[in-house]
């Protein structure tokens, strides 16, 4: 019989790839419930990338450090999960790529680097006022009309990266300054633009000459990439001396900006959460600003 592997599978679903895990788990001497959690945490892993990148298979090797720091973000801000669960789960990321580069299926471990949470660290990272100033800067300087309308809707309707990818051309309804946005379970929102965002929107559409659906479209005149997205503004985040900074930080600042001013009903509806305790997330304060608490008692 065939000893499965990943050189010698051009595709691989989840159960072969558990199973290599698991027989690996084993000869370490897992217990029965370790081995168990850690193909639970695999299994989690493998749904949401290969969702997120429109695949139904991944290999190791498709897999980099970038992919797990925006996984970690989803666990924290989309599924709630407590530092301590994240931290397990990225613990047994770290095990399943430690086992790939011992079996030579990939040379570099991308969960190695991954720092775990503090214990007592709960709100999402945020850009600060001058970070935004500072990308905001960048944008218009370096953006094209496409890129910009990007950043700004990321930047004030808070979409999550794979509803702003599924985006179509008719779903943005000009008049009334409103997108369509599908969002989990295939369901439709409606997130109001402010105006500017409307016309950013309007003048990147206004240079498609194509009959694509796409509302974002590559180079190749393909619906845009995860990939592709995530480079791009991380180009714009280094440009702008952003460290830190991920797409998904996008949406946690327009969470953190909304909810600082407008009701929390309101917000969570705009950010698609289907409980208001989800979005109670953003009202957790930074460093930054418990540190202004103690700066205004500088007495010495």
């Amino acid at each position: 019989m065939e000893v499965l592997n990943f050189k010698n599978q051009a595709n691989l679903d989840i159960k072969e790839i558990s199973q290599i895990f698991k027989e690996y788990l084993k000869l370490q001497e897992k217990s029965k419930n370790t081995i168990k959690s850690y193909l639970q945490d695999l299994k989690t892993f493998y749904q949401w990338w290969t969702e997120i990148n429109k695949f139904d298979h991944f290999r190791p090797a498709m897999i980099h450090k970038q992919d797990i720091i925006d996984y970690k973000e989803y666990l924290q801000e989309e599924l709630n999960y407590s530092p301590s669960t994240i931290n397990r789960k990225v613990a047994s990321l770290k095990v399943f790529f430690r086992m790939c580069v011992g079996k030579d299926y990939i040379k570099n471990n991308p969960a190695k680097d991954i720092n775990f949470l503090d214990q007592q660290e709960n709100s999402p990272k945020s850009l600060t006022e001058e970070q935004k100033r500072s990308l905001l800067e960048v944008i218009n300087r370096e953006c094209n009309s496409r890129d910009r309308a990007i950043m700004a809707i990321l930047m004030t309707g808070g979409l999550r990266v794979g509803e702003l990818i599924s985006l179509n051309c008719l779903d943005f309804k000009e008049k009334s300054g409103i997108l369509l946005v599908k969002g989990k379970g295939n369901k439709y929102r409606r997130v109001p633009i402010p105006q500017g965002t409307v016309n950013a929107l309007r003048n990147y559409l206004a240079t498609r000459l194509d009959n694509q659906e796409a509302m974002f479209l590559s180079n190749r005149n393909q619906r845009i990439a995860y990939d592709t997205l995530r480079s791009n503004i991380d180009k714009l985040f280094k440009e702008a001396k952003i460290e830190d900074a991920t797409i998904h930080t996008l949406r946690h600042t327009a969470a953190r900006d909304m909810i600082e001013k407008h009701n929390i009903n309101d917000v969570a509806k705009i950010l698609g959460h289907s409980a208001v305790t989800t979005t109670q997330i953003y009202l957790e304060p930074r460093d930054e600003d418990l540190k202004k608490v103690t700066d205004s008692l500088d007495y010495f």
